[in-house]
């Protein structure tokens, strides 16, 4: 399996990413800079240690995130916090 082939089929397990979104993404990132692969890569590393869900979030499987930001862009409510 190549490395692009590796990153599509791993893009495609987030919710909403199907196969073939999955692949424009990871070709998309060809094209972009190495500097931001580095810090898309560095965000998702980190993301585990530095946000955690907030404690009102639904155990429900239907997505209730809180931040008036996303409220404002997306209509979403999300409920997330920095650690």
């Amino acid at each position: 399996m190549t490395a692009l082939d590796n990153l599509s089929k791993l893009l495609s397990r987030l919710p909403g990413v199907g196969p073939k979104s999955a692949s424009r993404i990871a070709f998309s990132l060809i094209n972009t800079s190495r500097d931001y692969n580095d810090l898309l890569a560095k965000s998702i590393a980190e993301i585990k240690d530095k946000v955690r869900p907030c404690s009102a979030l639904s155990s429900s499987p239907r997505m209730s995130f809180r931040s008036r930001q996303a409220e404002h862009t997306t209509g979403f409510s999300m409920s997330w916090a920095e650690r």
